[in-house]
């Protein structure tokens, strides 16, 4: 069993790098990846399967990702949309916390950024990035 959580973290996090490197070298053309159509394809997947995990992990992580492309963008409304889509299907996802944090931090709205933030380091307690920006909420 956990070398199938360790894989999925792994896959997981392969995607996000991929997409980070991407965004570096063309940051405003990142919906080319046709994430939306992506987005459609898994919803179908979980109308006939509703609780396959592969499929609902890829979901939360491509919310979380087209959220990044909407922050960079200066489409905050939208990256908080999907941001929260994410949690919806992973709630206890810290890097998407953390991101929903960040942006709560950005807009005032500080009691929100705070418990967000406080949420990711409570799931990994070790994540250097959440616990800088506790400081500066």
């Amino acid at each position: 069993m956990s070398e199938n959580i360790h894989g999925r973290i792994s896959r997981y996090e392969k995607i996000r790098a991929d997409f980070n490197i991407m965004l570096t070298l063309e940051p405003y053309n990142s919906f080319d990846l046709k994430i939306e159509e992506a987005l459609l394809d898994l919803n179908k997947l979980l109308e006939i399967d509703p609780n396959n995990e592969d499929t609902l992990m890829i979901s939360g992580a491509i919310y979380t990702l087209s959220s990044t492309t909407y922050r960079m963008i200066s489409r905050i409304n939208e990256a908080l949309q999907d941001l929260n889509k994410s949690l919806e299907i992973m709630p206890n996802n810290a890097l998407t916390l953390r991101q929903r944090g960040s942006i709560y931090y950005n807009i005032d709205e500080f009691d929100k950024s705070i418990e967000d933030i406080n949420r990711s380091i409570e799931i990994t307690p070790n994540f250097a990035i959440a616990l800088g920006e506790c400081g500066n909420s």
